[in-house]
């Protein structure tokens, strides 16, 4: 057997009992509706312009529909490499 298919193999092995094994989910997922209000101050600190966005675009979207405050910092210009 060549050594990539051992490789496969044995990934295959140790990843069989995860799909398997039965989906553990909790009864009452937590949830943010009873964390947030119009009272809710959010500070997000993005890495890179519009990581923000892809992130915690949801968030910042219902922290702003309840009228709380959304405040971003950017930690880069979002200039490229030179």
């Amino acid at each position: 057997m060549m050594p990539g298919c051992k490789i496969g193999l044995v990934a295959f092995l140790f990843t069989l009992p995860l799909l398997l094994s039965p989906a553990v989910r909790a009864e009452d997922p937590p949830t943010l509706d009873g964390l947030l209000s119009r009272t809710t101050r959010l500070v997000v600190i993005s890495p890179h312009p519009d990581d923000e966005t892809l992130g915690v675009g949801g968030l910042i979207q219902r922290v702003i529909g309840l009228k709380g405050a959304v405040k971003v910092v950017f930690m880069t210009s979002g200039a490229g490499y030179p």
